[in-house]
């Protein structure tokens, strides 16, 4: 995750820019010039694990909310036909 997000921070700043080539229109990404000049930070061991651990929670949150609003949509698709068309009678239903 520390890879990953460490090279999005890059890629967000152009940093990448200047090592992308390609005359086709399909840019490749000069990874030796961008290794053999850009200088690459890496953080401590323990704190990479804190970073990894606090990214794989907000992972699990954002999948399990992605599930939840698919499982909410799927109810939403099953009754509003019927209420639309007055199968499902709510006209008792008090709130």
């Amino acid at each position: 995750m520390y890879v990953y997000h460490y090279w999005q921070y890059l890629y967000d700043r152009g940093v990448f820019f200047s090592y992308e080539n390609g005359t086709t229109g399909i840019k490749n990404l000069d990874i030796s010039g961008f290794i053999e000049t850009e200088p690459i930070f890496i953080a401590p061991a323990e704190l990479v694990k804190k970073f990894d651990t606090f990214c794989q929670s907000v992972f699990s949150k954002v999948y399990a909310n992605g599930l939840e609003s698919e499982q909410l949509a799927l109810v939403r698709d099953t009754l509003l036909p019927k209420l639309m068309s007055g199968e499902i009678d709510v006209n008792d239903i008090r709130l």
